[in-house]
Protein backbone atom coordinates (compact mmCIF):
# COMPACT_ATOMS: atom_id res chain seq x y z
CA UNK A 1 0.00 0.00 0.00
CA UNK A 2 2.55 2.34 0.86
CA UNK A 3 4.26 2.17 -2.57
CA UNK A 4 0.98 3.09 -4.20
CA UNK A 5 0.78 6.50 -2.28
CA UNK A 6 2.54 9.17 -4.40
CA UNK A 7 0.50 8.02 -7.51
CA UNK A 8 -3.12 8.60 -5.98
CA UNK A 9 -1.11 11.93 -4.65
CA UNK A 10 -0.65 12.97 -8.50
CA UNK A 11 -3.68 12.20 -9.51
CA UNK A 12 -5.12 14.69 -7.00
CA UNK A 13 -2.81 17.04 -7.38
CA UNK A 14 -3.16 17.31 -11.08
CA UNK A 15 -6.99 17.66 -10.88
CA UNK A 16 -7.40 19.98 -7.86
CA UNK A 17 -3.79 21.74 -7.58
CA UNK A 18 -5.31 24.78 -8.72
CA UNK A 19 -8.32 25.05 -6.11
CA UNK A 20 -5.44 23.80 -3.16
CA UNK A 21 -2.99 26.36 -3.91
CA UNK A 22 -6.10 29.45 -4.25
CA UNK A 23 -7.03 28.12 -0.44
CA UNK A 24 -3.50 28.13 0.81
CA UNK A 25 -2.78 31.21 -0.33
CA UNK A 26 -5.83 33.00 0.83
CA UNK A 27 -5.49 31.56 4.46
CA UNK A 28 -1.84 32.44 4.62
CA UNK A 29 -2.42 36.30 3.16
CA UNK A 30 -5.29 36.15 5.87
CA UNK A 31 -4.48 34.15 8.62
CA UNK A 32 -6.20 36.10 11.38
CA UNK A 33 -9.70 35.40 12.25
CA UNK A 34 -11.15 39.04 13.51
CA UNK A 35 -12.28 40.37 10.85
CA UNK A 36 -16.12 38.78 10.25
CA UNK A 37 -15.58 40.17 5.93
CA UNK A 38 -12.35 38.00 5.12
CA UNK A 39 -13.50 35.12 7.44
CA UNK A 40 -16.74 35.04 5.68
CA UNK A 41 -14.76 35.37 2.04
CA UNK A 42 -12.50 32.59 3.47
CA UNK A 43 -15.06 30.30 4.42
CA UNK A 44 -17.27 30.74 1.16
CA UNK A 45 -14.26 30.43 -1.12
CA UNK A 46 -13.77 27.01 0.71
CA UNK A 47 -17.11 26.02 0.82
CA UNK A 48 -17.59 26.52 -2.77
CA UNK A 49 -14.06 25.09 -3.81
CA UNK A 50 -14.12 21.67 -2.02
CA UNK A 51 -17.87 21.35 -2.06
CA UNK A 52 -18.51 21.48 1.77
CA UNK A 53 -21.95 21.91 1.42
CA UNK A 54 -22.34 24.40 3.97
CA UNK A 55 -25.97 26.72 3.43
CA UNK A 56 -24.79 30.58 3.15
CA UNK A 57 -26.75 31.16 6.37
CA UNK A 58 -25.10 28.64 8.42
CA UNK A 59 -21.63 30.07 6.56
CA UNK A 60 -22.74 33.53 8.01
CA UNK A 61 -23.08 32.18 11.59
CA UNK A 62 -20.07 29.99 11.52
CA UNK A 63 -18.24 33.28 10.45
CA UNK A 64 -20.03 35.03 13.41
CA UNK A 65 -18.37 32.76 16.15
CA UNK A 66 -14.93 32.67 14.71
CA UNK A 67 -14.98 36.25 15.21
CA UNK A 68 -16.82 36.22 18.57
CA UNK A 69 -14.35 33.62 19.96
CA UNK A 70 -11.43 35.48 21.50
CA UNK A 71 -8.52 33.05 21.45
CA UNK A 72 -9.77 31.25 17.76
CA UNK A 73 -6.61 32.09 16.65
CA UNK A 74 -4.77 30.94 19.03
CA UNK A 75 -6.59 27.52 19.27
CA UNK A 76 -6.02 27.27 15.53
CA UNK A 77 -2.06 27.27 16.55
CA UNK A 78 -1.75 24.96 18.98
CA UNK A 79 -4.11 21.90 17.26
CA UNK A 80 -6.72 22.05 20.24
CA UNK A 81 -9.79 20.47 19.24
CA UNK A 82 -11.84 22.99 20.45
CA UNK A 83 -11.02 25.31 17.51
CA UNK A 84 -12.87 22.19 15.25
CA UNK A 85 -15.46 21.30 17.82
CA UNK A 86 -16.61 25.91 17.52
CA UNK A 87 -17.11 25.38 13.99
CA UNK A 88 -18.24 21.74 13.96
CA UNK A 89 -21.63 22.43 16.51
CA UNK A 90 -24.34 21.42 14.55
CA UNK A 91 -26.50 18.71 14.46
CA UNK A 92 -28.20 16.05 11.73
CA UNK A 93 -27.28 16.03 8.18
CA UNK A 94 -25.88 19.49 9.05
CA UNK A 95 -23.77 17.77 11.48
CA UNK A 96 -21.66 15.90 8.73
CA UNK A 97 -21.66 19.21 6.59
CA UNK A 98 -20.30 21.20 9.57
CA UNK A 99 -17.38 18.21 10.32
CA UNK A 100 -16.08 18.40 6.74
CA UNK A 101 -16.63 22.46 6.60
CA UNK A 102 -14.83 22.65 10.32
CA UNK A 103 -11.86 20.30 9.56
CA UNK A 104 -11.04 21.87 6.03
CA UNK A 105 -11.47 25.76 7.71
CA UNK A 106 -9.07 24.38 10.62
CA UNK A 107 -6.96 22.77 8.04
CA UNK A 108 -5.90 25.64 5.78
CA UNK A 109 -5.77 27.59 8.89
CA UNK A 110 -2.97 25.52 9.71
CA UNK A 111 -2.03 22.25 8.36
CA UNK A 112 0.39 20.79 10.26
CA UNK A 113 -1.97 20.18 13.11
CA UNK A 114 -5.56 19.86 11.33
CA UNK A 115 -5.56 16.58 8.71
CA UNK A 116 -8.82 17.14 6.45
CA UNK A 117 -11.89 14.57 6.93
CA UNK A 118 -14.59 14.10 4.79
CA UNK A 119 -16.30 11.07 3.49
CA UNK A 120 -14.10 9.79 1.31
CA UNK A 121 -11.17 9.57 3.59
CA UNK A 122 -13.15 8.31 6.14
CA UNK A 123 -13.87 5.28 3.61
CA UNK A 124 -10.72 5.26 3.10
CA UNK A 125 -8.86 5.11 6.47
CA UNK A 126 -11.38 2.77 7.47
CA UNK A 127 -10.06 0.29 4.74
CA UNK A 128 -6.53 0.77 5.03
CA UNK A 129 -5.87 1.24 8.65
CA UNK A 130 -8.34 -2.46 9.04
CA UNK A 131 -5.20 -3.89 6.00
CA UNK A 132 -2.28 -1.93 7.79
CA UNK A 133 -3.05 -2.70 11.47
CA UNK A 134 -5.35 -6.41 11.20
CA UNK A 135 -4.61 -7.14 15.04
CA UNK A 136 -5.93 -3.48 16.83
CA UNK A 137 -8.97 -3.09 17.83
CA UNK A 138 -10.95 -0.56 15.98
CA UNK A 139 -13.84 0.68 15.44
CA UNK A 140 -14.45 2.11 11.77
CA UNK A 141 -18.03 4.19 13.17
CA UNK A 142 -15.91 6.08 15.79
CA UNK A 143 -14.03 7.88 12.46
CA UNK A 144 -16.96 9.83 12.75
CA UNK A 145 -15.05 11.27 15.67
CA UNK A 146 -12.59 13.69 14.65
CA UNK A 147 -9.89 13.59 17.30
CA UNK A 148 -10.78 9.87 17.03
CA UNK A 149 -10.25 9.89 13.42
CA UNK A 150 -7.04 12.25 13.81
CA UNK A 151 -5.45 9.63 16.00
CA UNK A 152 -5.94 6.85 13.67
CA UNK A 153 -4.72 9.04 10.88
CA UNK A 154 -1.66 10.08 12.74
CA UNK A 155 -0.87 6.02 13.28
CA UNK A 156 -0.99 5.40 9.75
CA UNK A 157 1.45 8.19 9.03
CA UNK A 158 4.18 6.99 11.35
CA UNK A 159 3.66 3.67 10.10
CA UNK A 160 4.44 4.71 6.43
CA UNK A 161 6.67 7.12 8.07
CA UNK A 162 5.06 9.97 6.36
CA UNK A 163 6.17 13.40 8.45
CA UNK A 164 6.60 17.02 7.79
CA UNK A 165 4.84 19.90 7.23
CA UNK A 166 2.48 18.35 4.83
CA UNK A 167 1.96 15.13 5.93
CA UNK A 168 -2.14 15.76 6.34
CA UNK A 169 -1.81 17.29 3.40
CA UNK A 170 -0.51 14.57 1.24
CA UNK A 171 -2.54 11.98 3.13
CA UNK A 172 -5.33 13.30 2.59
CA UNK A 173 -4.82 13.40 -1.08
CA UNK A 174 -3.84 10.00 -0.73
CA UNK A 175 -7.00 8.78 0.68
CA UNK A 176 -9.58 10.59 -1.14
CA UNK A 177 -8.11 9.69 -4.55
CA UNK A 178 -8.35 6.02 -3.28
CA UNK A 179 -12.03 6.14 -1.81
CA UNK A 180 -12.68 5.19 -5.56
CA UNK A 181 -10.61 2.02 -4.85
CA UNK A 182 -11.94 0.63 -1.60
CA UNK A 183 -14.24 -2.28 -2.16
CA UNK A 184 -18.10 -2.28 -1.33
CA UNK A 185 -19.24 -3.42 2.03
Amino acid sequence: MKNEIQKYIDQFEEKYKLDDSCLHTLFKTYKDNVDIDWVIVKATTLNSLYTARVSKDDLHAIAAKIVDCKDFDEKLKTGFPGAFCLIANKSGEQKRNAHVFASKYCHFSNPEKYPLYDGRSRKSLAYVYKKEFPDKKFDPNSLFEYTYYRDHLDELLKQWGMDGEDRYKKIDEFLWMYADEVPKE
